[in-house]
């Protein structure tokens, strides 16, 4: 997976944590997956996001969040 996700520029308050309920975190994270993966549209990347958020307890760890959002669209990089 492309570190530029995990370790791209974040809120510096919540930069740990990844918030579902904060709209504009959402669309920061659809704007990055579809930056480093065109071929999914902004309806496939918020609906792996909405599955991650119900997967990983609250606080989401952002990296590992990020991580489950890009496993469950189903581009994992070894």
């Amino acid at each position: 997976m492309s570190n530029n996700i995990i370790n791209d520029n974040w809120n510096p308050l919540n930069k740990d944590i990844f918030s579902c309920a904060k709209n504009w975190e959402v669309k920061s994270l659809v704007t990055q997956i579809q930056s480093v993966y065109p071929f999914y549209s902004v309806n496939e990347i918020k609906k792996a996001i909405e599955s991650a958020c119900q997967k990983i307890k609250i606080p989401h760890p952002r990296e590992e969040f990020t991580k489950k959002v890009i496993e469950i669209l189903g581009c994992n990089e070894s």
